[in-house]
């Protein structure tokens, strides 16, 4: 008898449609469906369709509940691996999209705070040493690393930016402005603020999509001295649009394959006089720009939407081809 086609339902949380892991399970829907492969985005808790933002909407995937079955494959992401229990039928792939976010908030955060967000979300996940028979992906070798040291095998499949930042800037627009995310740092760029009054800062935040890239487009430097849970989006964008960026070297920052940048402009949070470091270099990059950015013209290839969106393809064709010989 023939055996069914696989249908593939990826498990979307529906309470962060901005947040950057939501677009790459997005992407991951659009490689498959583009390829032959029947897939779904199953947004939980279920939701509107019409409120679904626009930069996810052009990925033109299929949306539907998912079903339990037995011919179902069922890419759920770490931070709800617990959804594994709602299936008896299909089968499951763990996809990391982050890292940190499996045990803590952020990091730098108290940690009562930590501890009350692993407690109350720990309904919400399945042991480690219980996802060791199930496939894993991960969008980084922060994640890959994490896992091979618990001796859990993965594959690397990691998410790309969106065509819309195309490495396309005018370096005679560029202005001394320091942009950051305040969602991922509220703690280091208070310091750094007071300590560089002439500067202007300006955070990302409750902004359109074109109005991110038109701040990306005339500001020379990027700055984020938070966590680093996964790749994050907002440093490769920054980047391909001409930002010098200053990163925390911390989470995913720390090895030389997610964030391959010269050390120079990963700051060591441990070290005493970091903050002297880091407005030092502020004040370095605003007078030789120039400079700085042919540092980056290597990273900015690799990071853009051309190499990263091929490679991606590449993986999805090769992986999902042959899901029967590596699934169990």
């Amino acid at each position: 008898m023939k055996k069914k086609k696989r249908i593939y339902y990826i498990h979307s949380p529906s309470n962060s449609l901005n947040n950057g892991g939501v677009e790459t399970l997005h992407q991951l829907a659009h490689h498959l469906k583009i390829n032959d492969f029947k897939a779904y985005i199953s947004f939980y808790p279920q939701i509107n369709i019409n409120t679904i933002p626009k930069k996810l909407l052009k990925y033109n995937v299929d949306y539907q509940n998912y079903s339990d079955l037995e011919n179902s494959i069922h890419i759920i992401p770490e931070v709800d691996t617990a959804r594994i229990k709602l299936i008896k039928k299909g089968k499951c792939i763990i996809y990391w999209l982050s890292v940190d976010s499996y045990f803590q908030k952020n990091s730098d955060k108290p940690f009562w705070k930590n501890w009350n967000y692993y407690r109350k979300t720990l309904n919400k996940r399945i042991f480690l040493f219980r996802l060791k028979k199930f496939q894993h992906l991960v969008n980084s070798h922060y994640a890959k690393y994490f896992l091979e040291n618990r001796n859990i095998k993965s594959t690397i499949l990691k998410g790309y930016i969106s065509n819309y930042y195309t490495d396309e800037f005018n370096i005679l627009f560029k202005k001394n402005i320091v942009l950051y995310n305040p969602q991922k740092d509220r703690v280091h760029i208070k310091k750094i603020k007071k300590l560089l009054p002439d500067y202007e800062f300006k955070g990302l935040s409750n902004m359109l999509e074109s109005e991110i890239k038109e701040n990306y487009i005339k500001s020379k430097i990027f700055l984020d001295l938070g966590t680093h849970p996964g790749r994050e989006r907002m440093p490769r964008e920054a980047s391909m649009m001409g930002c010098i960026l200053i990163l925390a070297n911390r989470g995913s920052v720390q090895n030389k394959f997610d964030v391959p940048i010269n050390d120079l402009y990963k700051i060591n949070l441990h070290k005493k006089d970091y903050y002297e470091k880091v407005v030092n270099l502020i004040k370095n990059i605003s007078n030789k720009y120039e400079h700085h950015l042919k540092n980056f013209d290597h990273y900015r290839k690799l990071v853009s939407y051309t190499n990263e969106h091929k490679i991606f393809d590449e993986i999805v064709k090769q992986y999902f081809s042959n899901i029967d010989r590596v699934i169990k």
